[in-house]
């Protein structure tokens, strides 16, 4: 187990590309929170490792997260796991990838690091927001490279995933974004202003705080409400997306002016399992 005071796994004198992995093949524990930084370069789990972080210490991330073997969050929910904080002209992109479903508290991003999602992320702590910034640097997390799958899951407790100070992109093709907390949630415009897929699933309200797009399908499902705020949801540009409403999924749209045409504005629509659509209008409107 390692316990207290600060710790580098890694010579923190190694200079580029630095190399360093550290390899877990068996059990690695911490045994106490908040004693000291625990830095590392690359971290590998392998299928027979097991990365024990129950006790909720805060890992320092300087380098790519492959987890193939058994990935333990602390209990409670309020660890963070750090990139960039040490190395970031060493290591200007991370990425976390590998065969296993990783759970994190909250994601901090240090000094303008790029974060690449390749794996399937659920983001749950007793925080808010999910993924944020440690410094203003205009830090970056990508989810997809556009040929690897990866999902992303924003559960985190509080109504926003990721930091409107964090760089968000979502757009490559065969990722895909799930605000999935059974309680209301802020849906952020991607920086580049375009999701691939997007799902919206459990109980509450997912709001819109800005117009976005979709490349390739949008659904509602689950007893989600989505409230677009009166702002364009509709197909990226050159794209012809889909939409899904099914098990109760129902769309709330702020929309005004009259008359209301082509809405929702997408080229396949599927609405079952008693989804609904409703014009907040505050008047008469013909729809079409």
């Amino acid at each position: 187990g390692i316990g207290r005071g600060n710790m580098t796994f890694y010579d923190p004198a190694c200079t580029a590309p630095c190399n360093a992995t550290f390899l877990i093949n068996g059990d690695f524990r911490f045994i106490i929170s908040a004693q000291g930084r625990k830095r590392f370069r690359h971290l590998t789990i392998t299928s027979t490792g097991t990365f024990n972080n129950t006790v909720g210490e805060d890992p320092e991330i300087d380098g790519n997260v492959t987890c193939d073997g058994s990935w333990i969050n602390c209990t409670g929910g309020a660890c963070e796991y750090r990139f960039g904080r040490n190395l970031p002209a060493i290591s200007p992109l991370d990425t976390i990838r590998g065969t296993t479903l990783m759970q994190v508290s909250r994601l901090r991003l240090f000094n303008g690091v790029t974060v690449l999602n390749l794996t399937t992320l659920i983001v749950n702590g007793n925080v808010n927001p999910g993924i944020v910034a440690g410094n203003p640097t205009n830090p970056k997390f990508i989810n997809g490279d556009g040929t690897t799958p990866a999902n992303l899951y924003l559960e985190n407790k509080g109504t926003d995933g990721v930091a409107l100070a964090v760089e968000f992109y979502a757009a490559n093709p065969g990722n895909t974004v799930y605000y999935s907390r059974n309680n209301n949630q802020n849906v952020r415009a991607p920086t580049d202003g375009c999701y691939y897929n997007l799902i919206l699933k459990g109980s509450g309200t997912k709001t819109a705080l800005a117009p976005f797009g979709i490349k390739n399908s949008f659904q509602i499902l689950e007893n989600a409400v989505f409230n677009d705020g009166g702002f364009a949801i509709g197909p990226c540009a050159g794209s012809t997306p889909s939409l899904l409403m099914d098990n109760n999924g129902q769309w709330i749209t702020g929309i005004t002016t009259c008359p209301i045409t082509n809405f929702p504005p997408f080229p396949t629509i599927n609405m079952m399992g008693n989804s609904t659509i409703q014009f907040n209008n505050g008047g008469g409107c013909d729809i079409s």
